[in-house]
């Protein structure tokens, strides 16, 4: 589904994959759920955002 929207759509799915970080880093208190999780799940680390 990933590669599709990489390809066939002309998604950028790194600078998406950024905002979508930056909404939880930004709701982090509204949401419970650990930023460490989340990277975990998404299989990237921190140093990658940056």
């Amino acid at each position: 589904m990933i590669e599709l929207a990489k390809t066939d759509l002309d998604i950028n799915f790194k600078k998406l994959q950024h905002s979508i970080i930056n909404w939880f880093r930004e709701n982090k208190e509204k949401i419970n759920y650990s930023m460490n999780q989340l990277y975990k799940s998404a299989g990237i680390s921190k140093q990658a955002l940056q």
